[in-house]
Formats: structure tokens, C-alpha cells, sequence
């Protein structure tokens, strides 16, 4: 890590320890106050959030689905003619609802950087959990980007920041292959899936790396909705030369939207942050 973001990082931990001190931490969820044991999020949220991943969902697009179902990318499941991801595999921690939906909120909206730590050990359950079942080897996390100007204006890229801890969890590398080209319109101001699709095209370029040949790949992002953002990221990863193409690309993701279910107002802007919403936190891997 560059010494100068070290330093920033040091600082910043140590005012906000001397913060903490005065007034005593709250959770980020419900306000509740906390113990030091149970830093962010109350022992309450975290059990929902334990509850909620343990929900049966398939593995193909996500949806959720009946306990004893089984299904998977050869035996798809109602709704996956719905959601066309592009990928071989998902796995997720569990549906955009509270309060994993405020989790997200949380980290995109108010920059709570910070929860990205907590949030990777549930990543890190969901991944080693569908990579067992599906027989399926996790070689590398690929973040999804954003686009330059959206980088800048927010300051930080949440798929980085799960990356990152989720990385130091299982000891799998994280490799930046992928770049966005593309300044697309909002996702969370376009409903229609055919509009999010082509909003998407061509937003995505991958840079040849041989890395990447044989490997099994497993994209990060925080919300899947109609799938239209994994689906131009595998798309670009595709059209590597055959010589370095990876075996497999797959996708993990905190939440995913159930649309047969009745919508929470913050399904609405799932998918991405106001440029001119304010954030100050700044941090890097």
C-alpha cells in the first residue's frame, strides 16, 4: 500500500478511536448502542444476516427459491429466463431486503467504507459454501470498476472494498483486468431489463491478460437486479482470445433482487450511488 494512504489510514483509525471514546459506537443499522465485542452492526442485525443467507436460492440467477429445490445452471429455475447473468455460477448472501439492503446503503450512500469488513465474512460463507457444492474453484476475485468520473466523484469503489477483505479471508488473489469504458446512465433510473441491458453494452473492455487462461473467475459486485451489469462484464472477458480465455466466470454478489416478491423502496436505486451524493471516505487495498 502506498506509505502516504498507510498514513492516512493511521490517522484516520486513531481519530476514530478518540471518537469512539466520547461518544460510544452505535450501530450503523438500527442505532442501537453496541459493545465493544460487536463493533458496527448489533449481535441482532448480524443474526438476520446469518439467517437470511442460510435462504435457498439458485444458483444460476439468484432468485429464491423453495427449500427442497435444487437448481443450478443445468437445471435453471423458473425465473432464470427473467435474469440473464451471463455467468456460470452465483452465489450470494442473500435478497435486497433490510437489512442487508441498509448494509448496502450504508456502504455505497454514507462511504461507510468500514462495513465492507463486515459484510466479507458473509461473502466469504456464501463463496466457499456454492464453490463446494458446484465443485466449482475460486482462483481469482475480479471487483467490478466503475467508470473514471464516477470513481472520482465518489472517491472509493465498494466491489474493491469487499474485494479486499474478502480476499484476506480466503487467500485468493484479486486481479483488475476488467475496465470501464463507458459512462452509462444511472441503472437505478432505468426499470425496463431490455433498457438496463443496452444501457450496459459495451460499458466494459478486458485487457488481455494470460493470467487469466484456465482460471476459474468469480466476479464481485454488491446488488444483482435484472443482472445486466454481470452480464457486459462477462461478455468482455469473453471475447479474450481463445488462448486466454478462463474456464469459467462466475459471480458473487451481497444481495439480489427477488422481483416476484413485493419491491422495498430501495430496490429503486439498487444498482448505483448519485454522482452528487457526498462522500468523503478515500481508501485503497
Amino acid at each position: 500500500m502506498n506509505p502516504a494512504r498507510q498514513a492516512i489510514r493511521s490517522t484516520r483509525a486513531a481519530c476514530a478511536a478518540l471518537f469512539q471514546t466520547v461518544f460510544p459506537d452505535q450501530c450503523w443499522i438500527t442505532g442501537t448502542p453496541l459493545s465493544a465485542d460487536s463493533p458496527h452492526l448489533s449481535p441482532e442485525i448480524r443474526e438476520q444476516i446469518a439467517r437470511e443467507s442460510l435462504t435457498n436460492y439458485c444458483r444460476r440467477c439468484g432468485s429464491t427459491v423453495g427449500p427442497y429445490e435444487r437448481h443450478d445452471r443445468h437445471s435453471p429455475c423458473l425465473r432464470c429466463p427473467t435474469r440473464d447473468i451471463g455467468v456460470h455460477t452465483l452465489a450470494r448472501v442473500g435478497h435486497f431486503a433490510p437489512p442487508l439492503s441498509r448494509l448496502v446503503y450504508q456502504i455505497k450512500f454514507a462511504g461507510r467504507w468500514e462495513l465492507a469488513a463486515v459484510a466479507a465474512p458473509f461473502l466469504f460463507q456464501a463463496l466457499t459454501a456454492v464453490s463446494e457444492q458446484q465443485q466449482m474453484p475460486i482462483d481469482t476475485l475480479i471487483p467490478l470498476p466503475l467508470h473514471w468520473r464516477r470513481r472520482l466523484k465518489r472517491t472509493f469503489n465498494q466491489s474493491e472494498e469487499l474485494a479486499c477483505h474478502l480476499s484476506a479471508l480466503g487467500s485468493w488473489p484479486v486481479r483488475q483486468p476488467l475496465r470501464r469504458v463507458k459512462s452509462t446512465a444511472e441503472q437505478s433510473g432505468i426499470h425496463s431489463k431490455t433498457q438496463r441491458r443496452e444501457n450496459m453494452k459495451g460499458a466494459f473492455i478486458c485487457r488481455p491478460d494470460p493470467w487469466l487462461s484456465g482460471k476459474h473467475l468469480w466476479l464481485l459486485d454488491d446488488v444483482c437486479t435484472t443482472g445486466a451489469t454481470l452480464h457486459a462484464a462477462a461478455t468482455a472477458i469473453r471475447k479474450l482470445a481463445p488462448a486466454i480465455r478462463p474456464a469459467s466466470i462466475n459471480a458473487l454478489v451481497l444481495c439480489v433482487t427477488d422481483h416476484h416478491g413485493t419491491p422495498h423502496v430501495e430496490e429503486l436505486d439498487a444498482d448505483s450511488v448519485p454522482d452528487d451524493h457526498p462522500v468523503t471516505s478515500i481508501r485503497d487495498c
